[in-house]
């Protein structure tokens, strides 16, 4: 389900180019990978790293939804682990504190690359 997500993303942010920059481009004798490499990927970059960046937090926080199909994540051991020694609050902050930090950590590094990706784009109006 991510990846028909993720393809959505990149759909609209390669329609998002201006096609006078790709008319251009193929003017100046660029064609295939080049076209790709040094117009269409730094100008659509800008506009799909915000969605990928979402993307990738719901991935996280929908990872616990993967113990259904038996795969031991965090919220599982964690489950297990409170089960085991009847202590439920502590193990359960622990993930919760583990999500969170994971989740503060990707939102600080996607705004990051974000910031650095949109460096040498004009201000909105």
């Amino acid at each position: 389900m991510q990846g028909a997500y993720a393809s959505e993303i990149f759909r609209a942010a390669i329609q998002a180019i201006p096609f006078g920059q790709i008319e251009a481009a193929k003017a100046f004798g660029l064609h295939g990978f080049a076209l790709f490499r040094r117009v269409t990927l730094p100008i659509m970059a800008p506009y799909a790293m915000a969605g990928m960046a979402n993307l990738w937090i719901n991935l996280i926080k929908d990872s616990a939804l993967i113990s259904v199909v038996g795969t031991n994540e965090l919220l599982y051991t964690a489950k297990q682990g409170a089960g085991s020694t009847r202590h439920y609050l502590l193990f359960y902050l622990t993930a919760a504190a583990l999500y969170y930090a994971v989740t503060l950590v990707s939102n600080y590094l996607s705004g990051r690359l974000e910031r650095r990706i949109r460096r040498w784009m004009p201000l909105a109006d």
